[in-house]
């Protein structure tokens, strides 16, 4: 048998109508509607005082409370809030409403906090979200330069007035203390260029290399993230990189397409700044102003087998980066081909593009895969 659903006020209705009708007696009434007889006959009252309004749900609250703070009082504390020249808190009212009643107990504290905030006289406060410096404890931490601990170790005021706040950065295996710098104040470059300098000495914690960051202090800071591939991964741009050092150096330097090459082919695991110093010591000791395989660091020469060398082609300083670009790319398809026996799908293995983009670029170099195939 499913339950019956009535709701509160048509369960009253319900039985005022049976009890207008005489259906039964108050006590068989009450007990087919669940309820007392002490609740029927409220019920009955209210309908006969007000009649289908007075069976509604009515306040609870008591009409008179013995510890309500008194009429005159509430009114005193808002006349010394809003009425003063100065902003009284809750303190100062307290101690003036003592003086001005010295027969009433005056209310707490907190008591005339709650009547000017009722009264809309306390202008809200934005709330804080507080956070745990360390929601977590430390994984456990097994050498130096692992993990480091970092905080300011309490202000405190200097002679002239200012205060020192403390830097303290501190080995979290070694206990061994990297930094105790006093600055003016917790801010973000003060801390920041301390950090820099600790960096530069004695290099990234473990767990910043290996990407252990805490990810709610990561997601905090990262607004704008840019993603700079190393540099093996956009050979394109080193033609452009080593004109740029190039500029820079003292007289007129070139370079040839096949150093250019094997520059480009190199792995750079030193990224740009490997680039820079191998451009640099380059054209420092090349003596006729043109940068040869011969200039180059051993590890970038080693790449390439003696039979496997690119042919070289000398590229005059004042040629256009255009220029210089499409004759090395010209020359690179001409080498892959060559490795390959002019089988075009293995030289896009080696080139690193699809068929159609080699396609595209045999036809607008104008080179002859045929000859290639033949040998010649």
């Amino acid at each position: 048998m499913p339950w019956i659903e009535v709701r509160p006020m048509d369960q009253k209705i319900l039985f005022i109508a049976d009890w207008l009708r005489g259906v039964s007696t108050m006590s068989d009434l009450c007990d087919a509607y669940n309820i007392s007889r002490k609740t029927g006959y409220k019920w009955i009252k209210r309908y006969d005082q007000s009649g289908i309004e007075g069976l509604n749900e009515a306040n609870r609250k008591p009409l008179c409370s013995p510890h309500r703070t008194p009429y005159l009082i509430r009114q005193a504390i808002l006349e010394l809030r809003t009425c003063s020249s100065m902003v009284l808190g809750p303190k100062k009212i307290q101690a003036l409403l003592e003086q001005r009643f010295p027969t009433e107990t005056p209310p707490s504290k907190t008591t005339i906090y709650n009547i000017l905030h009722a009264e809309g006289v306390v202008p809200k406060r934005r709330r804080r979200q507080r956070i745990s410096p360390f929601p977590k404890p430390f994984a456990p931490v097994v050498s130096a330069n692992d993990v480091w601990s970092a905080d300011f170790k309490g202000q405190f005021r200097l002679q002239n007035g200012a205060y020192c706040y403390p830097l303290t950065v501190m080995d979290h295996h070694s206990r061994y203390v990297l930094c105790c710098e006093g600055l003016e104040g917790p801010r973000f470059l003060e801390t920041q260029a301390a950090f820099r300098r600790l960096f530069k000495d004695f290099g990234l914690p473990e767990r910043i290399r290996n990407g252990q960051f805490r990810e709610d202090l990561y997601y905090r800071l990262n607004v704008f993230t840019l993603h700079l591939p190393p540099l093996r991964e956009r050979r394109e741009d080193i033609p452009a990189l080593v004109e740029h050092f190039l500029s820079k150096s003292a007289g007129e330097v070139g370079i040839t397409s096949a150093a250019l090459q094997l520059l480009m082919a190199y792995s750079w695991p030193g990224n740009v700044r490997e680039l820079q110093n191998v451009i640099e010591r380059a054209s420092v000791i090349c003596e006729s102003g043109l940068i040869e395989t011969g200039h180059l660091p051993a590890p970038i020469t080693s790449a390439f087998e003696k039979n496997d060398a690119p042919n070289t082609l000398n590229l005059p300083p004042g040629m256009s980066l255009d220029e210089r670009l499409a004759e090395i790319e010209k020359n690179l398809i001409i080498e892959a081909l060559r490795k390959t026996d002019g089988v075009q799908v293995r030289a896009t293995e080696l080139l690193g593009i699809n068929q159609r983009s080699l396609w595209h670029r045999i036809k607008k170099h104008d080179i002859d895969v045929k000859s290639i195939k033949n040998g010649k």
